[in-house]
Formats: structure tokens, C-alpha cells, sequence
């Protein structure tokens, strides 16, 4: 659509003229020397029609926007600025289209799409009729009854502008097509605003687009079917720059896509890839897994939905590994507490040398794998919760051992770092039974001769116990202690068979147990 096609340019008529008058322009178009092709007799003929007019009519300029016209014709370079002054949506719409076909643009494309697919959404078929109608009265042309033929005239209209915007896309670099192509997305379709010409831009650089789009995707494919087996790490590595391109092209397209239910090529890519993650996931390699995701996550930035869905896969990957890594440290965590249980059982009744040892040496290393825990992991709740106990059932059992081998200070110590861990689960059950377990301890000893101060068992902590985070631990203590009386090699075997059984809950099932042994005197 150029202005040079449109008869009212080419006669020089103002629709306004009557029609004796156009016929004086053509034959004065006819006896000039230049022949340049032009069929001016056609074009007076075209004016003259009723039907045939109305073409002309809808691509041209009326009562002030006609001013406007006439003040910025023979530049063109002033023609863009000149649009957006004229009065009628139809004459701003006119006059950029010719801007831009004379390649006098100096507003980015997309700005200039928009702005026309503003304009063509507020035309008001009933005021081009009577608008129309108005200047075909004063030229003596019959008026047009319907406005029906308004809206189809303009419809082809919108044909034009398709043209129009094929014709400037050509002429830039694609890059800049696709970005421009972005931006009138996201003011449009992403905002839910699927108008007419937004449409139009938007299917055509589908269009354009689409064998660049299938030759890359051709190119993966084969990819897929010469990679298979291989690791999802090195298969992205050799897929991702291609996958990377379809997603930046595609880009503007999705919500368009959608709509209009079209499959996305890189939606399907897209799905490959993450099966490909999916069916390769292990216990034994889910860093790995993370590392793929994070990786697509930056060859997909360009999609939202993309990186909406891989967020939500790293956030599930994360917690399965939380899960993995904290049943790996929990088995080795057992199995040092099972160790050291039994070598308190064994040692009782002899010297107290070797439980020392552990108190100084191996205690610490549990306490030290339970931080580490804490330190690396993403806990829940109950996780916490349940390290609580462990922590709390580790110490209990060495200080009992200890207190058993009559090594009065570092049983006491031990009870201070469990009272410390017990207050830590906010527990009121727990924290009972770690108190009542002390009181049965220093009734004991106060009942053979020695003493345990009462007043140095504070609410302070431990070096070791100190770098614990704070959590909650919810499970149930023991009932409260009575009398003791028991032997200790019976005693120790009653509190070995209930924690072996119970954990960390039979454990002080088993100290109460014992404190009604030692309160029972």
C-alpha cells in the first residue's frame, strides 16, 4: 500500500472536487509530455464510481487530517510525526503506512505496530460513514447506504497493513524482528488484549519464522536419535545451543501459541529434555540432575512458562536430595549410637577409661556429623524434630554409662548437653523426662556418698551443643521416675533392650524404668 497507488494522489483531486472537476485533472494528467505508464483514465473512472470510490475513500484524508496532508506532502520524511496530529484513527493509520513504505521510520517497529493497533481498534465504522457520506454530497457522489461496506473496505484495509509490516520486516535485521516481535506480545496477548492487528503481526512472524523453526528442530531430532544413551549432561551440551535458538524465536509466540492451540516446537524439545532428566534420576546422581535443570533453566530463560515449570522440578529435586542425603547421614548416625550403646553396656563394671575415651572422642564426632547435618540440609519440621531425640537419646545414654562407671563429672556434663538439647525441642515431655533422669541421678549418688551440685546444672550449653540450630521435637517422653534400687548390671540391661527396641522413645521408656529402681529406696 503506497501513496503513489491511491487515484486521489495520482490526479491530484481533493474528494471533495465534483466530478466535472475530476475529469478536468485527468485530461490535464493526459496532455502532459511525461509518459510514465500511469492509466489516468482508470483513475478517473475509479473516483467517479460509487463502489469503486470507497477504496480510495478509506486509504485518504478528510476535512482537517486533509490540512494536515497538504502541509507535509512533498516531505516525507515528516509524514510519521504527522500521523499521530491528525484527528480520525483511519487518517493516522493511512499515513504511517505510507511512512513506512517509504522507509521513513524513525520510531522502533514495534512501537509503530502497536501504535496502529491502537488506532485500528478505535475506528468508528458509523462516523467513516457519515463521514464519507458528508464529502460525497458536497462532490456529487451518490452516498453509501450501509455500513456494512464500511466494515468490509476496512477489513481489507487490515489486509494492507499485513503487507505493509511483511514488507518492513524484510528490512531488519531478525534479531531485531524477534524483539520486536517480544514487546507487541507482551502488550497484547500476555496482557489478555488479542486485538486485530496484534493478531496480524503476530501470525506473520509466525509465518516467517516457521522454517527456520522446523530446520532446527530437524537438527535435534537427529541429535536425539545419534545421542541416545548418553548421559542428560553431555546430550544438553549438544542439543542446548539449538534448543537455546528455537526458544528465543519462540519466544513472543506462546501466549499466541495458546489461543490459538498451536504446539510449540520448543515445547516439545522442551518435554524431551526433562524426560530425558526424569528417566536418568537417581539416588546416586541428583547433583547431576540439579546441574541439568539449572542449565536448561538458562537455554529456556526466554520462556516463562519453561522457567516456571523448572523451578518447581529444582525445587522438588532439592528435597528429594535433602531426603537421600539426611537417610544417608541418619544410617551413619545409628550406627556410630548402636556402637557406642553397646560399648557402654560392656564396660560396665570395669574401668570407666574406655568410656571416657568415648565421651572425649567419639560422642563429639556424633555431635559434629548432627551439625553437619543441620548446616548442609534443607530440614522439615519433623526432621528437626526427629534429630532432636537423637541428640538428646546420645548424650542420655552416655551419661548413664558414665554415671554407672562412677565418673560423677562427666556424667553430669553429659546430662547438661541433653538438658540443653531437650530445651532446645520446646518439648514439654521431653524436657520432664530429661529433668526427672537428672534427679534420679543425683538422689542416687547422694544416697551412696556423693554429690552432685545442683546448683552448676544450668540451663547452659555445650561447645558442641552450641553450634545446633534451635527445632522442635515432638515425641513423647517417659512417665515420671520412682524409687531405685536396681542393681546397675541389671539396670544397664533394662535401658540397652529398651532403647534397641524403642530408639530414642524406648530410651526413656527405659530411663523411667531405671528411676523407679532408683527411687524405690
Amino acid at each position: 500500500m503506497r501513496l503513489s497507488d491511491n487515484a486521489f494522489y495520482l490526479l491530484g483531486a481533493s474528494p471533495y472536487e465534483q466530478k466535472y472537476r475530476i475529469i478536468d485533472k485527468c485530461e490535464d494528467k493526459l496532455f502532459e509530455e511525461d509518459d510514465n505508464g500511469i492509466d489516468y483514465e482508470a483513475q478517473q473512472n475509479i473516483l467517479l464510481s460509487p463502489v469503486k470510490r470507497l477504496s480510495e475513500e478509506i486509504r485518504w484524508f478528510f476535512s482537517e487530517d486533509l490540512d494536515v496532508y497538504e502541509r507535509v506532502k512533498d516531505n516525507v520524511k515528516l509524514y510519521e510525526d504527522a500521523a499521530f496530529e491528525m484527528q480520525s484513527p483511519l487518517a493516522k493509520i493511512n499515513l504511517l503506512l505510507y511512512s513506512m513504505m517509504e522507509g521513513e521510520l524513525s520510531r522502533p517497529f514495534h512501537e509503530v505496530v502497536l501504535a496502529i493497533d491502537t488506532f485500528y481498534d478505535d475506528i468508528d465504522y458509523e462516523a467513516v460513514l457519515k463521514e464519507i457520506n458528508e464529502v460525497r454530497e458536497v462532490a456529487g457522489i451518490s452516498d453509501i447506504k450501509e455500513v456494512e461496506q464500511i466494515e468490509k473496505e476496512i477489513e481489507r484495509l487490515r489486509n494492507d497493513i499485513r503487507q505493509v509490516f511483511q514488507y518492513v520486516a524484510k528490512e531488519i535485521y531478525s534479531l531485531c524482528y524477534t524483539e520486536d516481535a517480544l514487546k507487541v506480545a507482551e502488550e497484547t496477548y500476555n496482557c489478555g488484549q488479542y486485538s486485530d492487528i496484534a493478531t496480524e503481526f503476530l501470525g506473520m512472524y509466525h509465518l516467517d519464522i516457521q522454517n527456520c523453526i522446523n530446520d532446527t528442530q530437524a537438527i535435534i531430532q537427529s541429535l536425539f536419535s545419534s545421542n541416545h544413551g548418553i548421559s542428560c549432561g553431555r546430550l544438553l551440551d549438544i542439543v542446548g545451543p539449538h534448543f537455546k535458538e528455537i526458544c528465543e524465536l519462540e519466544a513472543p509466540l506462546m501466549e499466541y501459541y495458546s489461543i490459538h492451540d498451536i504446539m510449540s516446537a520448543s515445547k516439545e524439545v522442551f518435554e524431551q529434555l526433562r524426560e530425558v532428566s526424569i528417566d536418568q534420576l537417581s539416588d546416586t546422581n541428583i547433583q547431576e540432575s540439579v546441574y541439568f535443570i539449572e542449565t536448561l533453566r538458562q537455554l529456556c530463560i526466554s520462556n516463562s512458562k519453561f522457567v516456571e515449570q523448572l523451578d518447581t522440578d529444582l525445587s522438588q529435586l532439592r528435597e528429594f536430595s535433602t531426603i537421600v542425603q539426611y537417610n544417608e547421614y541418619s544410617i551413619q548416625l545409628n550406627a556410630m549410637i548402636e556402637h557406642m550403646q553397646r560399648e557402654v553396656l560392656y564396660e560396665f563394671g570395669h574401668e570407666s577409661r574406655t568410656l571416657r575415651f568415648y565421651n572425649d572422642y567419639f560422642l563429639p564426632h556424633i555431635v559434629v556429623l548432627i551439625n553437619k547435618i543441620f548446616s548442609s540440609l534443607q530440614l522439615s519440621t519433623s526432621q528437626k524434630e526427629e534429630l532432636a531425640g537423637v541428640a538428646a537419646y546420645a548424650y542420655l545414654h552416655m551419661a548413664w554409662g558414665l554415671a554407672y562407671a562412677r565418673n560423677l563429672k562427666l556424667a553430669k556434663n553429659n546430662m547438661e548437653v541433653a538438658r540443653t538439647y531437650a530445651n532446645k525441642t520446646n518439648n514439654r515431655e521431653v524436657i520432664r523426662g530429661v529433668e526427672e533422669q537428672y534427679e534420679s541421678i543425683k538422689k542416687y549418688y547422694n544416697e551412696i556418698g556423693d554429690t552432685i551440685d545442683s546448683s552448676s546444672y544450668s540451663s547452659r550449653t555445650s561447645s558442641s551443643s552450641s553450634r545446633s540450630s534451635s527445632y522442635t521435637y515432638s515425641e513423647s517422653s517417659s512417665s515420671s521416675s520412682s524409687d531405685s534400687g536396681c542393681g546397675c548390671f541389671i539396670a544397664l540391661i533394662i535401658l540397652a533392650v529398651a532403647s534397641s527396641v524403642g530408639g530414642p522413645i524406648g530410651f526413656f521408656i527405659g530411663l523411667a524404668i531405671l528411676g523407679y529402681f532408683f527411687n524405690d529406696k
